[in-house]
């Protein structure tokens, strides 16, 4: 494409050998995510480093099953893109994606996808699943999708009937606050 030719911009996969490289690179993911999100006043739970030491974490106890894939497009060895997900079982779990606000106009969100999408196809797998969210790019690459469902149980006790009426009275304040 233009952007790899004409503006030098080649895409890197990541292969987890080293702890050192984790940091960094779970790092540069989390500093596109919050530099996108600081632009476009975004709220995100992906954010601070609590999170950030978790997925650190993570990718380190994982690296060597082959789990973690993180994906970047470097411009003279800056990352401008990540895309970060996880192969499990013939399937790609698309988890997040940041980009510098800078080349959004070079659709680089979507050319990272791409890759990781030719990934999956080149790996034979069965599925590419984006995981949960009703974010407008998802809409450009499927037209199905999985509804979320959450069942509760309690018990039939003081504390689950107390559970219960605390998780329903929740419930009727989150839609009287965004009502």
């Amino acid at each position: 494409t233009r952007l790899y030719q004409k503006e030098g911009v080649e895409f890197t996969l990541c292969h987890f050998d080293e702890a050192g490289e984790i940091e960094k690179q779970i790092g540069e993911l989390f500093d596109l995510c919050e530099s996108r999100n600081r632009k476009k006043g975004v709220k995100s739970t992906f954010t601070g480093p609590v999170m950030q030491k978790f997925h650190t974490d993570f990718a380190k106890s994982v690296g060597g099953k082959g789990w973690v894939r993180l994906g970047f497009l470097r411009k003279e060895g800056r990352a401008i893109a990540a895309n970060y997900g996880f192969d499990f079982e013939r399937s790609f779990f698309g988890y997040q994606q940041g980009f510098d606000p800078e080349w959004e106009k070079h659709s680089v969100g979507s050319i990272l996808l791409l890759e990781f999408i030719k990934y999956s196809y080149e790996k034979e797998f069965l599925e590419f699943d984006f995981l949960r969210g009703s974010e407008e790019y998802k809409n450009k690459w499927t037209d199905s999708g999985r509804k979320l469902v959450t069942a509760n149980y309690y018990h039939h006790t003081f504390r689950g009937g107390f559970l219960k009426t605390s998780a329903s009275a929740r419930k009727i304040l989150k839609k009287m606050i965004k009502g």
